[in-house]
Formats: C-alpha cells, sequence, structure tokens
C-alpha cells in the first residue's frame, strides 16, 4: 500500500525511482496521518526527464531542508518522510547507511561494496571492525569511529563533510544501523541539515531471528537490549505479555538463559 501511495505523489516525470522511497515514522502514527505528511513534503514537479534540485547538494541544502522537517500528528507522534530516488553513482554531500555482514563477510552486498568503495569516507561504530571488511574488499577511504557515545560529538565533523560535498557512508559492527546500534543521530542530523540520506539495506539480527524461530512474524515487536537486572527485565516483559506479539531482543550471551526465564 505504502509503495502504491508513494508512487501516486510522485509528479510524472520526477524520480524516476520511487520504489525505493524511504520511510520513517515514531510509533502511534497511522498509514492516513503518514500519506497527509507525505502530501506535505512532495516535492515540486520538475520536467520531464530531469531530476528534482534536492540531488544537487550542497547548493539546495537550505530547499530540501525546509522539505525535510518532523511535523506532529493529531495524537502527539512525529514523522519524517525522506523521498530521495536512488541514483546510479554517490552524489555529493549524500550520506549512506549501509548494512553490513552479521557473522558471514560474504553477506555484504556487491552495492555495499560499490557504495563503500565510492564513499570519502566512512564513519564507524569500530574502526577496528570496519578494517576487516576494509581488507576483504579493498575499501580505501577513511574511517572515522563512532560508537554510540560518541555519535553526537561526531555531528558537526559529518555535516562539515557533507557540505564540503563528501560522500559519507555510516556502518556499524554488524546488521543495520540504528537497530539498537549508533547511527540514528547521524541520519537525523544530516536530513535536518537538508542532506540526502540513502540506505543500503544489508543482515539483519532481528529478521534473521524472526524467519528463524518458527514464530508467526506478523506481528512481532523488536525491544533492543532489555535491562540487566531481572526485576526490571521482568516488568518490561510483563508490560508486552498480553500484546500477542512475537517479541524479539538482544540479550549478552551471559545471559541470556536468565532472560527465557524471565519471558
Amino acid at each position: 500500500q505504502f509503495a502504491e501511495i508513494v508512487e501516486a505523489l510522485w509528479p510524472t516525470g520526477g524520480p524516476d525511482d520511487a520504489d525505493a522511497a524511504l520511510s520513517a515514522a515514531d510509533t502511534g502514527t497511522g498509514l492516513r496521518a503518514m500519506t497527509r505528511d507525505i502530501q506535505a513534503i512532495q516535492p515540486t514537479a520538475t520536467a520531464p526527464g530531469t531530476r528534482h534540485a534536492r540531488h544537487n547538494a550542497p547548493a539546495h541544502a537550505a530547499e530540501r531542508s525546509s522539505r525535510l522537517t518532523s511535523m506532529p500528528h493529531d495524537n502527539g507522534a512525529n514523522a519524517r518522510a525522506i523521498f530521495p530516488a536512488v541514483p546510479a553513482t554517490l552524489p555529493p554531500g549524500s550520506l549512506w547507511i549501509v548494512g553490513t555482514p552479521i557473522g558471514n563477510l560474504e553477506d555484504l552486498s556487491p552495492r555495499a561494496q560499490r557504495v563503500l568503495a565510492s564513499a570519502d569516507a566512512i564513519f564507524c561504530e569500530d574502526t577496528r571492525v570496519t578494517a576487516k571488511l576494509a581488507a576483504r574488499f579493498g575499501l580505501g577511504a577513511a574511517r572515522i569511529s563512532c560508537p554510540a557515545p560518541r555519535e553526537r560529538s561526531r555531528e558537526p565533523e559529518l555535516l562539515r563533510r557533507l557540505a564540503a560535498g563528501e560522500k559519507v557512508a555510516f556502518v556499524s559492527d554488524a546488521g543495520m544501523p540504528a537497530l539498537s546500534d549508533p547511527g540514528e543521530r547521524l541520519v537525523a542530523a544530516a536530513a535536518a541539515g537538508g542532506f540526502p540520506v540513502y540506505v543500503v539495506p544489508g543482515p539483519s539480527a532481528v529478521s534473521a531471528a524472526v524467519a528463524l524461530s518458527g514464530f508467526s512474524a506478523v506481528p512481532h515487536a523488536f525491544l533492543g537490549f532489555l535491562p540487566s537486572k531481572s526485576g526490571e527485565r521482568r516488568r518490561v516483559l510483563q508490560t508486552r505479555r498480553s500484546s500477542g506479539d512475537a517479541l524479539v531482543w538482544f540479550e549478552a550471551p551471559h545471559r541470556l538463559a536468565a532472560s527465557l526465564e524471565d519471558a
């Protein structure tokens, strides 16, 4: 349904890859409310065969920023919608969120390899982990350490690089960034600054766990990391017990048995 809505909202002759539209919405935002926001930030129609000015970074940063804003809904939730058509090559001043393998380096997709090889800089959760990818696939871009505790402090450097026209990628140690991993702040900072943000989907421990579990995936809820103390963990799980959702969470190996007992 969402893909059909996006295709219907793009003007004829506009971006030619509407299927790659990206959307992020906070909990509580319904499809109707999200559609209202899509319409609110719909780009101005362009001449047939041309791309929208959004891709001419950073010259149109102010114009992009006016469209990539968070808007409140009636229920108090916020939604942000980002619709850059995916280009064949990395445009200057763009941020790329890249999924990486969760255990087998052969799972790095050809597209992810191409994006990382074309980047001017790679922000990494841990440069030592990303160095293994770099050695395996010959990635020569500068690697900038960006673990979760330092993510906010890295925002100014990210914005400076994007404003200078650099093509920047971000990777976490494994899987998709921003899912109980750093990345959320960088994406928000780039979008607020008016720079295009793209995603290169890759392996995800969450989807892999659901697929392997044999449980119904619809609906399921991802809880991230649960509290380390048993009492707090039980309280969190108790609030979800009657939901009927399949629950997925990350856990440290030494707490796995205790965590399952609390569930």
